[in-house]
């Protein structure tokens, strides 16, 4: 249940328009984890963090964060599409494939599908991002990031990216200055997930820092 104390100093509509967010969210991350054609999908973002950390949603989010794999998108496009979401293709303008999926549906807002290559010859996960000045960059991941364990979002079963991914993503953004500085709620959401999930670490071991290629 999403508890929206946090908002008592807003105004009767903003909460609303908050309260439909997040039921057109979970709608349709509802739509996702229960469709029985559907190729793999992991959720990414706020509510990975919320399902690995909380089991529930605790909070409103401005967006929805899936991942899949590129060899996936077409079908994926399908379903959605199917389903009355409209399916935008964002593409690289030095590639031809599509490196993201953006979907809208009604009051939505932003949801993203991050798209997900496999290196052939080592086996590694790579997606392409950018810093959103022109530069391009490629990013690498060990396999184990696309977990097989179901988690639960309220009363929802689903799939999330790995805690170290959800850490190794963040520190994409700060690394090729996407964001300026880290966040405090980011840094805050850093610790929980390192305590929960590697209390023996420390935030700086390179096991949070995935290797970060420039393209040309």
């Amino acid at each position: 249940m999403v508890d929206f104390s946090f908002m008592d100093e807003a105004s009767t509509e903003e909460i609303a328009d908050k309260e439909d967010l997040t039921r057109a969210q979970l709608a349709l991350i509802r739509d996702t984890f229960t469709s029985t054609d559907r190729p793999p999908m992991w959720l990414a973002g706020g509510y990975a963090e919320e399902a690995l950390l909380n089991g529930q949603v605790t909070s409103e989010h401005g967006d929805v964060d899936f991942v899949a794999m590129f060899t996936d998108a077409k079908r994926i496009k399908g379903i959605y599409e199917g389903m009355g979401y409209q399916v935008t293709e964002t593409h690289d303008p030095q590639a031809p494939q599509p490196y993201k999926l953006l979907l809208k549906k009604g009051n939505l807002g932003k949801v993203d599908i991050g798209l997900f290559y496999k290196d052939k010859q080592t086996g590694r996960i790579y997606a392409d991002t950018g810093d959103g000045k022109g530069a391009r960059y490629r990013v690498y991941f060990e396999p184990g990031v696309l977990s097989d364990e179901e988690q639960k979002l309220g009363d929802l079963s689903v799939k999330t990216m790995s805690p170290q991914f959800l850490m190794q993503a963040r520190e994409v953004f700060w690394q090729i200055g996407r964001e300026a500085s880290p966040r405090p709620r980011d840094l805050t959401m850093q610790e929980a997930l390192r305590t929960r999930f590697f209390p023996d670490d420390d935030l700086k071991s390179h096991k949070f820092k995935p290797e970060i290629v420039p393209m040309g």
